[in-house]
């Protein structure tokens, strides 16, 4: 048998700790030992642990979060929060007092470094303070962002001035989205182009084409600087680089503005301008 102080991992080194190896009983004919080990923190037990709430019907987010962060040495561990079918100002308010429960579901036993809420019109729409109360229930020590907090930092980075906006959205809430990024920096939104979608089954369909051809069509106006697509749901880890080579403008997304925070918020400085668009550079 091997003692019953073990060893683990940090950020800061390999320390002591007190976690117990039990001993086992002996069967008859079976010889058995305790193993000594070590820990590292598990996933994101490095650079760190990233909580996201993610809504009910987003097919997205998980995706492009995860294929940006891991490599980098960050552990993504989500939740969701129920969302009505149809996204309205009415269904995304509903989601506020659930924002807290769904957090506290993720790693309960653990800091977290980074806790996020995933649904751009929703964070404008509830307010960026609401939803940081709400996720603070579950650890107010953790950084915290949602897609519109994130961009609004990527139209500072990128000096954003005339945003040409891209999004799924009806009517109604791209009105309440326009307002919220006019309403927190000194860019206005010069063009829209919309889907005119109000099925969130729908927006995670759309195709990576239909995207590209709107962020083009936005971007190439001449009275936009920098284009943002808008949603979660849309899947824009593979279209923002090939967008800004086409316009010659800098182009981010919900998603793109998100990973991007998230790595900045710890630590993660590393330059992915040539895969995900130049903010990745800044």
């Amino acid at each position: 048998m091997f003692g019953s102080t073990v060893s683990r991992v940090t950020r800061i080194g390999l320390v002591s700790c007190g976690m117990k190896q039990f001993s086992m009983s002996s069967s008859k004919g079976i010889k058995k030992e305790t193993a000594p080990c070590m820990f590292d923190g598990g996933v994101g037990g490095e650079k760190g642990k990233v909580g996201v709430v993610v809504l009910s019907g987003d097919q997205t987010l998980e995706q492009e979060l995860s294929t940006i962060l891991l490599p980098h040495g960050l552990g993504c561990f989500f939740s969701r929060v129920k969302m009505e079918e149809e996204v309205t100002p009415e269904t995304l308010q509903s989601m506020k007092s659930m924002i807290s429960g769904s957090a506290g579901l993720i790693l309960p036993e653990l800091d977290l470094d980074v806790l996020a809420y995933g649904c751009t019109s929703a964070s404008a729409t509830i307010g960026e303070d609401e939803v940081f109360a709400q996720l603070s229930s579950r650890q107010s020590s953790a950084a915290k962002t949602t897609p519109i907090t994130a961009a609004l930092k990527a139209f500072s980075a990128l000096k954003a001035q005339r945003i040409g906006l891209v999004t799924p959205y009806i009517g109604e809430v791209n009105d309440i989205l326009i307002k919220y990024m006019e309403d927190n920096g000194p860019w206005k939104v010069t063009n829209l182009v919309s889907f005119n979608l109000i099925r969130d089954v729908d927006v995670a369909s759309v195709t990576m084409d239909s995207i590209k051809e709107a962020a083009v069509k936005v971007g190439e106006m001449e009275d936009v600087d920098t284009v943002f697509i808008s949603c979660t749901n849309l899947r824009t880890a593979m279209v923002v680089a090939d967008v800004e080579k086409t316009i010659g403008k800098p182009v981010t997304s919900s998603n793109m503005a998100m990973a991007w925070h998230i790595m900045r918020l710890v630590g993660v400085n590393a330059d992915m301008s040539n895969t995900y668009g130049t903010l990745f550079g800044k």
